[in-house]
């Protein structure tokens, strides 16, 4: 788009379609991420415990105001140097509920459990709320015949977090964080081997688009892919791309290509023996995981939703 637009300025002449590209670009850095349906502005009633302060520099210090405030549990981020409140959308909590029953089936109430919401404590008073939280059975007990953590409050055998905003960064500390930061506890100590697994999968999205007849926001993004990453204990995104590393992993899917999966095998709940070989391995066929998303996405776009 730049290399267009630049040669015909060189003409001394812009077309239609060179201006309209200009627009896009010029209030996609206005507001571009104001529209992801997951990052809002901060509610009113939060400004006073923050003394009305909305743009900060770094990360550390927007977390160090939210633990003064008392505000530190709350999904608060940084994103171009302004605090958004994250709140998952429609679309985001019918997908992952719709992976929760999914695992709830497969599992038939033996082999694990799994929610769609727990909170994960971290140093300085920090927290990370995956998007689907897994414990094989080894680590729970049976509460009126149905299977729950035996410490509700403790870490996860296995995560996965979803990012339906392919901007760099989205949701890539957070996993890392739950990989390499998780306590025990709230002030606890650093579990080194919990979770397990964990995976990060991240929407590849075609360039930005007007949405026709938009009631909300004013333009659309078509998925193209998805971007996934699997990390084991103590690893991060850096360990992904480093091919001499075979506990980290990063692949694209797009339609069409071989297919691959996201697996949570006996071991990565914790399960072993006789009893693994029972209960073998979960598996997600990314196709799948891709055509799910696009069904929720295009059915946004056909209501008329930013996305």
């Amino acid at each position: 788009m730049d290399l267009h637009i630049d040669e015909e300025k060189k003409e001394g002449c812009i077309t239609g379609e060179a201006v309209e590209e200009l627009a896009l670009a010029k209030e996609d850095d206005e507001d571009d991420q104001l529209l992801d349906q997951e990052l809002v502005e901060l509610p009113d009633e939060l400004m006073p415990s923050l003394r009305g302060k909305r743009e900060y520099t770094t990360e550390q210090e927007l977390q160090d105001a939210l633990v003064v405030a008392g505000l530190a549990d709350l999904p608060i981020i940084l994103v171009g140097g302004r605090a958004l409140l994250k709140t998952p959308s429609d679309q985001h909590n019918i997908f992952t509920t719709k992976y929760v029953q999914n695992f709830v089936r497969w599992s038939k109430n033996s082999w694990g459990m799994c929610t769609g919401t727990h909170k994960i404590h971290m140093p300085r008073n920090k927290s990370r709320d995956p998007d689907i939280s897994y414990w094989g059975y080894p680590r729970c007990v049976k509460v009126d015949g149905d299977l729950v953590p035996a410490d509700y409050g403790s870490v996860p055998d296995v995560v996965v977090q979803f990012s339906w905003n392919n901007k760099r960064g989205c949701e890539e500390e957070a996993i890392v964080d739950i990989m390499t930061k998780s306590l025990e506890k709230d002030h606890g100590t650093c579990n080194n081997s919990l979770p397990r697994l964990g995976y990060l999968i991240k929407v590849q999205f075609k360039r930005k688009r007007r949405l026709v007849n938009a009631v909300k926001g004013k333009y659309t993004q078509d998925m193209e892919g998805l971007d996934i990453y699997r990390l084991e204990s103590n690893t991060t995104l850096a360990d992904a791309y480093d091919a001499s590393n075979d506990r980290a992993r990063a692949w694209s899917y797009t339609p069409g290509d071989e297919e691959s999966y996201i697996e949570i095998g006996p071991q990565d709940l914790g399960i072993t023996g006789f009893q693994a070989w029972l209960c073998g391995t979960y598996r997600i066929p990314v196709s799948k995981i891709f055509l799910r998303m696009e069904e929720y996405h295009k059915e946004r776009q056909k209501d008329g939703l930013a996305t």
